[in-house]
Parts: structure tokens; C-alpha cells; sequence
């Protein structure tokens, strides 16, 4: 702690040469600010944790009840300024928290701390966190407009052009450190361009309406969770591979994300298949025999209708490589009817991770061409209301790049065979864009790997992880998540 405040102290010295004619104290702390610091260093850290750092406006509300999550931590300080924030860094970046979303700066700008130097330490902020914690995601939080209607913190008002000013910074700051940032500002604004009464009680801080506001805006950025477990094909490993009782099964045992795959029918229906063919694993015959290996090339499910693919049983025959898994007398599904029973189950809370099963060699004739085939699934998942809280992973790169081209909004994910040998670099320049996820077998992750995905902004998810240690040993290496055939494997991660 002392050696941070001699580096603070050090930075602000250098900083006051070049704005002595401003008073300001670089120095100041809270009466309450070494307690709350001794606090959270005594707390336990976790590379999960999603941290909440800044001043009052953050410390004011339990972020773990308001967002309902037990990944999330507070650690917001009562009158707390970007210096303190930069002396307190530490115990921050010691725990390698998945994501740090950062507000503050509106009591430098009260305590004529000048602009220049808010923004400044923010990029001290931006650094330190970089440097100490390489895999934290870092969002930038614009300082929210006040409201001098109020009497209560005359320090604050009418300093608007300071918050414009810093905030138009951030947005700069965020594009040259490629960060994220999120826009709190104009969301709570009235007609007068102050702070909206509806949404204080003070002119400063939040009320428990501005709080809601605040928790949808985040929404979309919480929606990734810091580790994601996803089920393989709903949990193969527990439960008849890519059917709705999987998904079902997967869902209460407490996944963040359903992993599947997708075929199409000879009637354009989208089929939750992970073959293009019945596989001699699975599947029973409608005249109740099991399928054998030699047949299984005559029922390509592109050349059968939804109806007649809907007779063959794919639950009841014993799986060689997965002993545990229980026997239910199912078929393969609508994607449309997996969605309606999974979003009903979890009430719009769950991921989804769907791979389109394309290859170029089988446009026409085991798929229609991708660009269709894409088109047709997106659809589906559109119809269903999915597609904000999907992925749509390939090993086809083509598949890939219409979603990115056609649907720039879909997260994509490139999965990676075990066997190839192509750098990542290599792998980047076929697809020809950065996806937001890259799925490599998890034989394929190293140190190394890790470190130049997290770099270009991608998140690291292997496939498939089927041991416990192996998950955990992932986890701590620093993966993003991992897909697994046993759900029941995450229990106590």
C-alpha cells in the first residue's frame, strides 16, 4: 500500500507542474476509505468475480441482489476520486476478476481536480489493470449527469461541461485501449438535459428507479457470464444426446449455456441433429430394431421429411461411450420446439451455443448451400426470441462469415479441430474476421494460446472437457468457459 501511494504521489507531483494555477488535492481520501480498503483485501477473490469499482453511486446499492448474481462484487468507496481508485488498484487485480466495470470521477470534477488529470489517471487505471490481470474484461461507465435543482451537494452542480468533457474522453480512451464502454449518460437526462428527478433524491446520486435503469442498460454486457459452463449437446454424457430432455436435464443442473447442433430436413425444417445421417449409436428404427452402422448412410436427413425423421427413436439404444447415460424413449427435435420448451423451463435466462453442421463439399447435397442453411436457422432462432442470447459457432468457415456478413449482430464462434496444425493467425485470415469466441479442442489451449485470443478480444471456450481436474486445471489456466458432456461436473466450480 505505501509503495502505491508513493507511485500515486510521485504521478500527482509530475501532474501538478502542469496545472499550478488549478487548487486541487491529489491526496484526499475518505474518512471511511483505509477501513473499506482493509474490508475488501480480507474478502476472497475469485477469477470469476465481476467487480463493480467507483464512488458512492457504486457503493450505494447491493450489486449482488440488485443484478442477482453471486459473481458480482462492490467495490465502490463514499467520496472516493480517481486517486484513490489508482492507490486501491491492487486488490482489485490480485484476484484476476473476470470483468471490472468502472465509474468515477465526478468528485475529482467536484473537488476541481482538472479534466486533463481525470482522464489521465483513467488511462493509469486502464494500464495498471492490463498489466495485472491480462484476461480482465475492463468497461468504462460515462459519468452521469447532475441535476442543481437540488441543494444537497452544491460541489457537483452545474459542472456540466466538466462531465461532457471527460465523458467524450472516456469514449476516445475506450477506442485507443479497445475497451468497452458503456453510455450511462444520455439514459437519464430529462428535457432540460439534467440528471431526471425521477431518478434521484439529491441531484447526484441514484434512486432505486435509476438503479433499474442502470441494471437493464447493463444487461446485455452481463450476459456472458464470467465462467461459461455449457452443456454438449445438452449433456450427452447424462442424457440422450440433442434432444429437449437434455436440455431440460442440463438446464436444472445449472448451465449457463445449452450447446447444439442443427441440420436441415428435405422440407426446410430445421433439425436439432448433430449428423447428417441417423447415427448406429443412437438410433432405433420405427419397426423398433436398432439401427445398424451398415444402414445408417441410407437415412440422410436431408432427403427425409420432418414427419417420417420424427418416427425413429434416438433415446432408447444403449450408448457404448456413455454408460450413465439414462434410456428415454425420445426423437430428435424442431430447433422451434427445443426453444419453446427450454425458454418456458428457464424463462428467458438461458445461452444458447448452436453449430450450423456445414461442409463445402455437402452444399446441395447432404445441406442446402450455407448461405440458406444459415438464413433457415437464424429464422428459427429469431422466431423463437434466441437470437440476442446465442452463439453460432462452425468449423465451416463460410457459415461464419454469412452470420458476420447478414447478422452482424450474432456472437460467432470458430471451433477448431484437435488436428489442426495452422497458427491462429492463420486460422483468423481464412475466416477473415476476429469472431468473439474461438472453440479449440482442449487439447490445443496453452498459456500462449490463451494470451494472444484474449488479446484480440476473444474469448477462449474448448470443447470437450469431460473430467473435472481438466475443467478446473482450464479454468485456472484461464479459459472463458468449456463445453462438456457432463454437466453434472460443475457442480461446486
Amino acid at each position: 500500500m505505501k509503495r502505491l501511494f508513493l507511485f500515486t504521489m510521485i504521478v500527482v507531483s509530475c501532474f501538478s507542474l502542469q496545472a499550478q494555477d488549478v487548487k486541487w488535492d491529489s491526496t484526499y481520501r475518505p474518512n471511511n476509505y483505509k477501513l473499506r480498503v482493509e474490508q475488501f483485501s480480507s474478502y476472497p477473490n475469485s477469477g470469476n468475480d465481476i467487480i463493480f469499482l467507483g464512488n458512492s453511486i457504486t457503493a450505494n446499492v447491493d450489486w449482488s441482489e440488485l443484478l442477482e448474481r453471486h459473481d458480482v462484487k462492490n467495490r465502490g468507496i463514499s467520496g472516493d476520486i480517481t486517486f484513490g481508485v489508482l492507490e486501491r488498484l491492487n486488490e482489485v487485480t490480485e484476484g484476476k476478476p473476470a470483468k471490472v466495470f468502472i465509474l468515477i470521477g465526478i468528485n475529482d470534477i467536484s473537488r476541481n481536480i482538472p479534466d486533463s488529470i481525470i482522464v489521465r489517471n483513467h488511462r493509469l487505471i486502464v494500464s495498471r489493470i492490463k498489466a495485472g490481470s491480462p484476461r480482465t474484461k475492463i468497461y468504462f461507465q460515462t459519468l452521469l449527469p447532475v441535476n442543481n435543482e437540488f441543494t444537497q451537494f452544491k460541489n457537483h452542480y452545474n459542472k456540466d461541461e466538466h462531465i461532457l468533457f471527460v465523458n467524450n474522453e472516456l469514449r476516445k480512451l475506450a477506442e485507443t485501449e479497445k475497451i468497452t464502454l458503456i453510455d450511462l449518460y444520455p439514459h437519464f437526462l430529462n428535457a432540460a438535459k439534467k440528471l431526471d428527478g425521477k431518478y434521484t433524491q439529491d441531484g447526484l446520486h441514484l434512486n432505486a428507479a435509476g438503479y433499474k435503469v442502470w441494471k437493464e442498460i447493463l444487461a446485455p454486457y452481463l450476459s456472458v457470464p464470467a465462467f461459461d459452463k455449457q452443456a454438449h449437446r445438452g449433456g450427452r454424457g447424462l442424457m440422450p444426446e440433442n434432444t429437449i430432455p437434455a436440455m431440460l436435464n442440463a438446464i436444472d443442473l445449472g448451465v449457463n449455456t445449452l450447446e447444439m447442433d442443427v441440420v436441415i430436413s428435405a422440407d426446410k425444417k430445421v433439425v436439432v441433429s448433430h449428423d447428417v445421417y441417423f447415427n448406429e449409436n443412437i438410433t432405433t428404427l420405427p419397426n423398433g430394431k436398432f439401427l445398424a452402422k451398415k444402414e445408417a448412410p441410407a437415412y440422410l436427413l436431408y432427403s427425409m421429411t420432418y414427419d417420417s425423421i420424427s418416427k425413429f427413436d434416438v433415446g432408447m439404444k444403449p450408448h457404448p461411450d456413455f454408460t450413465k447415460q439414462q434410456k428415454i424413449p425420445v426423437h430428435k427435435p424442431l430447433l422451434a420446439d427445443l426453444i419453446k420448451a427450454v425458454e418456458t423451463r428457464a424463462k428467458g435466462r438461458m445461452l444458447y451455443n448452436i453449430e450450423i453442421k456445414s461442409k463445402p463439399e455437402n452444399d446441395g447435397k447432404k445441406h442446402p448451400p450455407v448461405e440458406e442453411f444459415v438464413d433457415l436457422a437464424v429464422a428459427v432462432m429469431q422466431a423463437g426470441g434466441i437470437l440476442p442470447r446465442t452463439t453460432i459457432q462452425s468449423f465451416d468457415p463460410r457459415a461464419l462469415q454469412v452470420v458476420h456478413r447478414k447478422y452482424p449482430s450474432v456472437v460467432t464462434s470458430l471451433l477448431i479441430e484437435g488436428t489442426d496444425k495452422r497458427s491462429l493467425d492463420e486460422q483468423l485470415q481464412q475466416l477473415g474476421f476476429v469472431p468473439q469466441v474461438y472453440s479449440p479442442h482442449f487439447s490445443l489451449v496453452t498459456p500462449q494460446l490463451l494470451q494472444q485470443c484474449h488479446q484480440k478480444g476473444m474469448r477462449v471456450i474448448p470443447w470437450t472437457v469431460n473430467n473435472k481436474a481438466e475443467i478446473e486445471r482450464l479454468r485456472d489456466l484461464g479459459v472463458d468457459g468449456v463445453i462438456t458432456d457432463y454437466p453434472d461436473l460443475y457442480e461446486g466450480l
